[in-house]
């Protein structure tokens, strides 16, 4: 709620492409960390951290859209919007849970190549296939962020008529 209160006063980036992409990227990074991290002193920072981005990832997309849509149809592009989020989000929670349960976690408890290649980042105990898909998702994000700054048709999205 800090962070939202923070750009209501501050009002965001002059360019809502970029408080978008760097919002992504801030909470990428952030979730990276905690990821990686083993404990609630690395798991609340992070965590804390990732949070300041929402708001600003949020409110720049939501002021992108507004100022895309024509009046007339807004309300059936944010109801369009909010259903393929949710949709996503569902779907993406369940696939999480069986990618955790049935590919991950066992990958890093036996000998497999994801345990040859990522159990000295993630350990081989039990939450570390978890870990290696939540920082996967995670790194997801930062890319996102990256490659969007690289797309000349998103970066001057604000440009065009």
């Amino acid at each position: 709620m800090g962070a939202a209160i923070i750009v209501s006063i501050w009002g965001g980036f002059r360019r809502n492409v970029q408080g978008m992409l760097l919002g992504f990227m801030g909470a990428g990074l952030a979730k990276i960390a905690f990821g990686l991290g083993r404990g609630l002193p690395v798991w609340l920072p992070a965590q804390f951290c990732s949070s300041l981005n929402f708001p600003l990832l949020k409110g720049s997309e939501r002021a992108l859209l507004t100022a895309s849509a024509p009046p007339e149809v807004q309300g059936r592009v944010f109801a369009a919007r909010d259903l393929i989020n949710d949709m996503a989000e569902v779907s993406m929670t369940l696939l999480a849970g069986v990618l955790s349960d049935r590919m991950f976690e066992p990958a890093m408890r036996s000998p497999s190549l994801l345990q040859v290649l990522f159990a000295p980042v993630f350990g081989t105990e039990a939450g570390a296939g978890m870990a290696l898909l939540y920082v996967g998702g995670a790194v997801g994000m930062l890319l996102v962020g990256v490659f969007g700054f690289r797309l000349s048709g998103l970066r001057y999205l604000e440009e065009q008529p």
